[in-house]
């Protein structure tokens, strides 16, 4: 909600070329392990605590666009933002592996779940293949 709350609003307030300013794919994983991580494992404890720093985080937003700090961006290499949203579109792409594969892996985080695809493939079924590859079409 978050995501589109400040996709809708974000432009009004100047923006900048460098931003996502939309519902991104690749911040549900950072929200969700924030949510977690304020909870201390508990996402019911986390999920109230994970709405206050996003309505902190959107303040701060605010009042750094009132001030014109987007100029700053430019400071930033392209090479930085695209090694950043390619590093986001790897971890995605390791966390859609399991269920490519049709089956549950024990790792959750990118480095173990790529040292589990071997062990996995003997596990692989035709028809999580042949959904996953009419879903690549």
């Amino acid at each position: 909600m978050s995501a589109i709350i400040a996709g809708l609003i974000f432009p009004f307030l100047g923006g900048a070329y460098v931003t996502i300013s939309g519902p991104a794919a690749g911040l549900a994983p950072a929200l969700f392990a924030a949510m977690v991580a304020l909870g201390h494992g508990h996402r019911e404890t986390g999920y109230p605590l994970l709405l206050a720093v996003i309505c902190i985080v959107g303040a701060v937003q605010i009042v750094l666009s009132r001030l014109g700090a987007a100029k700053l961006s430019a400071v930033l290499p392209v090479a930085v933002v695209e090694g950043m949203l390619a590093a986001i579109g790897l971890l995605i792409m390791a966390k859609e592996l399991p269920h490519f594969l049709g089956d549950e892996f024990k790792a959750h985080d990118f480095f173990p779940i790529l040292a589990e695809v071997p062990s996995r493939l003997v596990h692989a079924t035709l028809a999580s293949w042949a959904w996953a590859s009419s879903a690549l079409c």
